[in-house]
C-alpha cells in the first residue's frame, strides 16, 4: 500500500474495533503528518492530530445530520484522501468527499468479515478509488478490490 504523505488525509471510522483497525493501518502506512480523524463515538485515544466527533447516524435524521457535520468539517479541512474501515460514518464521509471535494477514497473492509461483506462495504465499494478486503473469500463480492489483511502486515 503506497499512500502519499503530502496529501491531507481524513481517517474516518466508528469507535471500537473499526478504529483499532484504522490505527493499525495508519501505523503501517506512511501517513505520518497532515491527517485528522473523524469518529462517531466520543472515546479517548492518543493523537497529536485533530479529532472530530460526529453523531452516530445509521438512518433517518441522524444520517442526514452526519452528512451536514462531515460537510462542515471537510469545508474546514479540505481532505484530499479519505481512508476508512467503516462502519456507518464511512458512507456519508465518502459521499461528501467524492462529490464535493473530489477526494481519493480508500476503504478497508473489517477483518471480522470473512465470508460476507458488511453493508458499509457494499455501499462504498463503487465510490472507492482503492478497496481492500481481508480474506480471499470476499473476492467474488469485490472483484476490483485487493486482499490486504492487517494482521499479516503487523
Amino acid at each position: 500500500m503506497n499512500i502519499e504523505t503530502k496529501k491531507n488525509f481524513c481517517l474516518v471510522s466508528s469507535g471500537g474495533g473499526h478504529l483499532s483497525e484504522l490505527l493499525l493501518i495508519k501505523k503501517n502506512s506512511n501517513i505520518k503528518k497532515n491527517f485528522f480523524f473523524i469518529v462517531n463515538k466520543k472515546i479517548k485515544f492518543k493523537s497529536k492530530n485533530k479529532i472530530y466527533y460526529v453523531s452516530h447516524g445509521v438512518r433517518g435524521p441522524k444520517l442526514i445530520l452526519n452528512f451536514i457535520e462531515i460537510l462542515l468539517i471537510f469545508i474546514k479541512e479540505k481532505p484530499t484522501t479519505i481512508v476508512s474501515t467503516g462502519a456507518s460514518v464511512a458512507f456519508p464521509a465518502f459521499v461528501v468527499g467524492k462529490f464535493f471535494f473530489n477526494s481519493r477514497l480508500i476503504f478497508f473492509e473489517s477483518i471480522t468479515r470473512v465470508k460476507h461483506p458488511s453493508l458499509t462495504a457494499k455501499f462504498v465499494y463503487f465510490l472507492s478509488d482503492e478497496f481492500y478486503y481481508p480474506w480471499k473469500e470476499l473476492r467474488n463480492f469485490f472483484p476490483k478490490g485487493k486482499v490486504y489483511n492487517i494482521l499479516k502486515n503487523l
